[in-house]
């Protein structure tokens, strides 16, 4: 499940929510920062347009999350971001994964260059509401600060609220190989430590997905899975799921034919046994014919 993560690496806050232009509803306008200048959008979560506004009304764009995606506060729905003031903004249908750049900033409703923002928590919902300030009034939207992640090289100046950085991750999830003992992640926040043990350095959250172990080990409790060179997963049943490896045909035709080798071996032993014995019987039955010719002499 993606983290849903703020659109703009380096903004600062231009308006608080409530207030002036935004009051009635829980909307945000970030502005250009100096000296980073950054104006693009990238998307938050793979998601897709589902709404664009016209220009005189600000060019709202709404992108709509493609799945349910983990809010900063730990919601785990549906997202739908709401931006304002692309001049040029994305076509209804245009489809970006997460991280793509898919607008901008903008003076679209003539406004000075900034980006309008709202989140509305689940699917979009367009309204035909409008606050005093005559402007949308979106139901169910939730505080971005408390929907959105911010990454931990971005950065949001002069803002009045507490946004929730992003945890550092690490890993890079393979395909399924039932040739190779594997181990999936399925746990939204595990740590990575360098070595085995709970006192070993935290590299930050593995990535959810496959991976291969490369080796295995036993501490504080805790059975240890080496996924990457040097980078170690404590195992829980509620953590991950353990993927023994198969044999290969090659592999199970090696034990086969070990174990022919083995059936022949035995047969031979068997038979090198029976040898033995049929020469212990072969001494024993002329020992009893040369016992039989003396007692028939003596008989005489």
């Amino acid at each position: 499940m993606q983290k849903a993560i703020f659109p703009i690496l380096k903004t600062w806050e231009s308006q608080a929510m409530g207030v002036g232009s935004h009051k009635e509803t829980k909307a945000l306008d970030f502005g250009v920062l100096s000296p980073y200048k950054d104006t693009k959008l990238t998307a938050p979560f793979d998601g897709k347009v589902v709404f664009v506004d016209s220009q005189a009304k600000g060019g709202l764009i709404a992108f709509e999350s493609l799945e349910k995606v983990q809010y900063a506060n730990g919601t785990k729905d549906y997202m739908t971001l709401l931006t304002g003031h692309d001049n040029k903004p994305p076509k209804v249908g245009s489809i970006y994964k997460q991280g793509e750049h898919y607008s901008n900033m903008g003076t679209a409703g003539g406004v000075a260059t900034h980006c309008h923002l709202e989140v509305q928590k689940g699917k979009f919902k367009m309204t035909n509401k409008l606050t005093s300030q005559k402007a949308y009034k979106f139901e169910n939207t939730i505080e971005p600060f408390k929907a959105l992640y911010v990454r931990e090289d971005g950065l949001i100046k002069y803002s009045d609220y507490k946004w929730t950085t992003l945890p550092d991750t690490i890993g890079t999830p393979i395909e399924r190989n039932e040739y190779v003992d594997q181990i999936e992640v399925i746990a939204e926040v595990l740590r990575a430590r360098k070595e085995p043990s709970l006192n070993g350095a935290i590299l930050g959250y593995i990535n959810q997905g496959i991976y291969n172990i490369l080796s295995t080990t036993t501490k504080d409790n805790y059975t240890w899975y080496e996924v990457e060179p040097s980078i170690w997963i404590a195992y829980n049943k509620e953590w991950e799921i353990l993927y023994p490896r198969k044999e290969t045909e090659e592999e199970r035709l090696k034990k086969e034919i070990v174990k022919l080798q083995e059936t022949n071996e035995q047969l031979q032993q068997n038979i090198t046994q029976l040898q033995l014995n049929n020469e212990q019987l072969s001494k024993e039955i002329n020992n009893l014919k040369s016992k039989l010719t003396q007692i028939h002499e003596i008989s005489k």
